[in-house]
């Protein structure tokens, strides 16, 4: 198992298409189809992807598809906010 950190260099989209290069060159599997799924939407596809294709190898640390929820919250917060600054003016 390959731990990622998806916060520092390694979250990179074109760090992991790399890594996905490795382990389909390691398993005698075509990278192509597979990068250019990847490639085909946002960043939370391009993980997906990377979820379905080699789940068995890779294990995510802060992974940003677990923070959708909470960003949310986020917005409720800071909907809630007047236009005034910290000092009241």
């Amino acid at each position: 198992m390959v731990a990622i950190d998806l916060d520092g260099p390694q979250g990179n989209a074109f760090a992991l298409m790399g890594n996905v290069r490795t382990w389909c060159r390691q398993m005698d599997r075509d990278h192509e189809p597979i990068i250019q799924e990847m490639t085909s939407g946002d960043y939370h596809h391009l993980l997906d992807v990377i979820d379905r294709e080699f789940g068995h190898v890779v294990e995510w640390i802060h992974d940003p598809r677990e923070d959708d929820d909470a960003d949310e919250d986020d917005d409720d917060y800071y909907a809630d906010e007047d236009d005034d600054d910290e000092w009241g003016q």
